[in-house]
């Protein structure tokens, strides 16, 4: 007898020692269930601010990561071996179910950004796991595991519930294709219209007003087109919303029950322990945040009930005003409403609208609201306009001369190369304020970024392009923060009290003996080409000014460097309006929302840039030659060639504006 009792109290203490970390188990489905339900809670406030009340799914979208938190997060449902006796069990088991079908239908409208590869896999994954749920549940419920009133837990409703919605979702990794191509018909039908047969991809002025246009029904395009968009509006998403409604109706009224029941007391604590109240607290507020497309479904219902109501009243009410309306006024009448219409809609962007087949005109308020966020977007870009760079370009002349000074044989066609050594140029110049130095850094800094969209949206010759801009990067990058050159202090050298003509001749030294030690060390080093290019550079102005010892000058070389540094800046930067029109139209479906976004936002940061540069003579260089400064090189020699007056070694050649110029061409 005492070896019986003896062997009891070890299985007993076994048994204690097994379940003494269960309530940290608890903890880790805490937080699994807690990133869940902040990254549907962030979505929900993302959908807010962008005012959809569908809810894109940007943080908590169907892919390996959230499956696999989702799988931890469902640990009370597929726990063979712990016995549900009590309430205290039994409420987290039953928010565990209906979280996972809640989340099934939020990734209804995530499945929709992923290609059909990606869609296949996570599709399989969740079907395993939602199997994994049915048969653990079924084999509780078949071993008695669970202690359950049918009334309050209905596990036949939820299995059955979470197996239609596996079922659409399957089904709509099948037609999903079908759907995307559809769309991508009607949008490269669209697209034809809009860029009115390619004619605007090859503009190389277009206003600011036509530009917004063209933003616009680009605008209107990406986002009625969106995946997601199309997804939500689908009948199968209605039918997902309206199981994920039901089922927290029926999880509200399971948890109200056991709130009031009293006879917890009487029946064993959870061995779960206080873990379990925090695995009920956090997913039953995960549920209510991330319930999304029952608000959709719910605000379609409301929308079609007040529209059912409100049109005989609205229908009498205009009928009546334009019975007592003056036939002479009508036109005046017409002005007026259509003045009084607001500025977000407007009656030609929906004839861009991408509908699906069969589909009715969508509501007014989601035009609005597309069209309001696409203004938001502008004004975010105009709140970060470049202000050195603009202040920069205003010194440029009218017919961007700095531009045919330069030989393409000492830039090797790049619009960003020549800039950042002219740059480094004036940097070492002596006796010039550090001030003034300071703002062309800033100037100059700001221009590389759109001049490097213009040789990355126009260029054909990819790997040379490529190496060139991460060559001028490089350099700027240092001479940026460190004002020096390839390790070479150029502020040193400008407070050193040399001439520019010593100092210009340093330049050349050091940029040749750079050109020798990189072609020994390394086969092509981009070094190579930074080194070139200075050289080449400093020693054609070296040619220019050799001789020339009056101090005064070195401030007008300044100016003059500054002034040739707008110039190609301006010409580079005149076909930013094409490269707005080109990030407008992006033929990947899942990228398309991004690029017209990107648009839209250097739409607003360029638009006094477009001003400042609408009054002057622009290259207007179409296709792949705006990423060449040759081709402007070329283009300006050809335009007006007896505008360029070669300088001797003692002279600047002088502009129609007045503007001051170094002939660097050899």
């Amino acid at each position: 007898m005492d070896s019986q009792n003896l062997r009891d109290n070890d299985l007993k203490e076994i048994e204690e020692s097994l379940n003494a970390p269960m309530p940290w188990i608890g903890l880790y489905v805490t937080a699994a269930s807690l990133v869940c339900s902040l990254a549907m809670a962030a979505d929900v406030i993302h959908g807010i601010r962008r005012r959809k009340i569908w809810f894109p799914c940007k943080f908590f979208t169907m892919n390996a990561t959230s499956l696999t938190i989702l799988a931890v997060a469902m640990k009370l449902p597929v726990d063979l071996n712990t016995p549900m006796l009590t309430d205290l069990d039994l409420g987290p088991k039953i928010t565990s179910e209906v979280f996972m079908i809640i989340v099934m239908g939020n990734f209804l409208i995530s499945f929709a950004s992923r290609n059909n590869d990606q869609s296949f896999m996570n599709i399989v994954a969740l079907g395993i796991l939602v199997v994994t749920i049915v048969v653990d549940v079924g084999i509780n419920l078949h071993t008695a595991r669970i202690d359950y009133n049918e009334f309050i837990y209905s596990p036949k409703f939820y299995i059955f519930c979470m197996l239609m919605l596996l079922v659409t979702l399957s089904s709509l990794a099948l037609t999903n294709p079908t759907t995307k191509r559809y769309m991508e018909f009607k949008y490269n039908e669209l697209h034809e219209t809009a860029c009115e047969g390619g004619k605007l991809e090859e503009a190389g002025n277009l206003t600011h007003q036509k530009l917004k246009e063209v933003v616009e029904k680009y605008w209107v395009m990406a986002e009625t087109g969106s995946p997601q968009f199309v997804m939500a509006r689908l009948v199968t998403s209605a039918m997902s919303g309206a199981i994920c409604f039901v089922t927290m109706i029926s999880l509200i009224v399971a948890e109200s029950i056991l709130l009031r029941k009293k006879n917890q007391l009487a029946r064993p604590n959870s061995i779960y322990h206080w873990s379990s109240s925090w695995i009920l607290a956090i997913q039953s507020i995960g549920m209510v945040l991330g319930v999304q497309i029952g608000i959709v479904v719910a605000s379609k219902l409301v929308q079609l009930i007040s529209i059912i109501i409100a049109l005989p009243f609205f229908s009498c009410f205009y009928y009546c005003k334009r019975m007592k309306e003056d036939p002479t006024s009508n036109s005046s009448a017409s002005t007026n409403n259509r003045s009084l219409e607001p500025k977000n809609s407007s009656p030609e962007l929906d004839l861009y609208v991408l509908q699906l087949e069969g589909e009715g005109k969508l509501p007014k308020i989601i035009r609005k609201n597309i069209c309001h966020e696409l203004n938001q977007v502008i004004q975010m870009g105009k709140s970060q306009q470049p202000k050195y760079l603009m202040e920069l370009l205003r010194k440029s002349n009218n017919c961007y001369k700095g531009v045919a000074d330069i030989d393409s044989s000492q830039v090797l066609n790049s619009w960003t190369m020549p800039v950042v050594t002219l740059t480094s140029i004036a940097v070492a110049l002596p006796n010039v304020e550090s001030q003034a130095v300071d703002r062309l850094i800033s100037s100059v800094s700001e221009g590389l970024v759109y001049a490097g969209l213009v040789e990355e949206s126009f260029s054909s010759k990819a790997e040379n392009m490529l190496n060139l801009k991460c060559t001028a990067d490089v350099v700027w990058a240092e001479v940026e923060l460190y004002r020096k050159w390839l390790g070479k202090d150029l502020r040193k050298l400008s407070l050193e009290g040399k001439t520019i003509v010593g100092t210009l001749q340093t330049l050349v030294d050091i940029a040749e003996k750079s050109v020798i030690e990189y072609q020994r060390s390394a086969t092509e080093c981009p070094n190579v080409l930074a080194a070139n290019s200075m050289y080449k550079i400093s020693q054609t102005i070296l040619k220019d000014y050799e001789g020339n010892t009056d101090a005064n000058k070195d401030g007008n070389v300044f100016e003059q460097l500054s002034v040739m540094i707008a110039d190609i800046f301006g010409a580079c930067l005149s076909n930013l309006s094409s490269v707005v029109i080109r990030k407008c139209y992006c033929s990947a479906i899942e990228e398309r929302e991004k690029s017209v976004r990107r648009a839209a936002r250097l739409l607003g940061e360029i638009e006094e840039i477009l001003e400042i540069l609408g009054n002057k003579q622009l290259t207007c260089l179409s296709g792949d030659r705006a990423a060449d400064i040759e081709e402007g090189h070329v283009y300006m020699m050809q335009k007006d060639p007896s505008s360029i007056v070669p300088s001797s070694n003692n002279e600047v050649a002088t502009s129609g504006s007045g503007e001051s110029h170094i002939n660097i061409a050899e």
